[in-house]
């Protein structure tokens, strides 16, 4: 075990020396200085993935418009929203055919990288040619070492508004799986809008105490006497399909009455730096998530890194 121990460390001193921004950057939000190379906690093994575990899967499924194809492909009774055209310039964007309608233009390699165009018209032609060319020039990922990000061929894309029926309720739903487990979901009413509300709940549908806290605050509860949807369930069986031979993983779904759509897969939930206010929920993440099942963990590396490997598999 000493042996191991000294491997480890001097992993660790090798990451410090690579990566000190990241790791500097854990600290602040956590406020504490990372063990990088022996996770021993959920936020650990967030930053361990980033460092270590270079997944070609985590690429190609980041991107947005792959993983509606992969969806399509191999879950086709799992709905995603109709993609009506797809680019790489933001001049390319047929900007006329979309604007008024019930339409979103997006990126397909970064979140927070949408625009509802059904409220514009062809006089914001010049506004929306010149966001979408941002998000293009957007190295997402960059600042918080989320590699996977890294070399998604950036395109723009418009896809067909889910629209709700009158009455319908519409919710976000986040599940956290761990090779085919739902350990755990976040729904959020109301996202991105001043009245979002938002609460943790088992795969059975039971609140679970503790909320969000990011680095803007914190997430304002949903109603103590709310109930999850029957779609719920729906989501999450979705989810474990989706999710049976992935180590770790968090898979958004939109709820609609009845309805359920795949939207995106994220491999750094919050990129590692959300908290909680309940520990017990990153522990329960934490105790599920088996770095071990990793793609670095069960592929064959060259001899250095297998030395690495194997003095990890008996530290953990």
């Amino acid at each position: 075990m000493l042996g191991d121990r000294a491997i480890v460390f001097a992993v660790n001193i090798g990451c410090y020396v690579r990566h000190p921004i990241l790791l500097f950057r854990f600290r602040q939000r956590h406020g504490r200085w990372p063990w990088p190379a022996n996770p021993a906690d959920y936020w650990s093994k967030v930053l361990w993935r980033k460092l270590f575990d270079r997944n070609p899967t985590f690429t190609r499924l980041s991107d947005k418009l792959q993983y509606k194809a992969w969806i399509a492909s191999s879950y086709p009774n799992v709905r995603t929203a109709a993609v009506l055209w797809t680019g790489t310039s933001a001049g390319e964007i047929p900007v006329d055919d979309f604007v008024g309608l019930p339409t979103v233009l997006k990126s397909n390699h970064g979140s927070q990288h949408s625009l509802h165009l059904e409220n514009l018209s062809t006089a914001d032609s010049q506004t929306i040619r010149r966001t979408a060319e941002r998000w293009l020039n957007h190295a997402f990922g960059k600042t918080y070492g989320e590699w996977g990000y890294y070399d998604i061929h950036r395109k723009l894309f418009v896809e067909a508004k889910i629209v709700a029926p009158s009455n319908a309720d519409v919710m976000d739903c986040n599940c956290f799986c761990a090779m085919g487990q739902v350990v755990q979901s976040r729904i959020i009413v109301g996202m991105k809008t001043p009245d979002s509300r938002a609460a943790f709940f088992d795969r059975e549908g039971r609140r679970l105490a503790g909320k969000s806290i990011w680095k803007t605050g914190s997430d304002t509860p949903l109603p103590d006497d709310f109930e999850v949807p029957r779609a719920f369930f729906k989501a999450a069986s979705a989810a474990e399909r989706i999710s049976h031979d992935m180590d770790f993983v968090r898979l958004d779904f939109l709820i609609v009455g009845e309805d359920v759509y795949a939207l995106e897969c994220t491999w750094y939930p919050g990129a590692g730096y959300v908290r909680y206010s309940d520990p017990a929920l990153p522990k329960t993440l934490n105790d599920s998530w088996d770095i071990r099942r990793s793609w670095f963990m069960t592929t064959t590396s060259h001899r250095l890194t297998e030395t690495y490997k194997s003095a990890l598999r008996r530290c953990l």
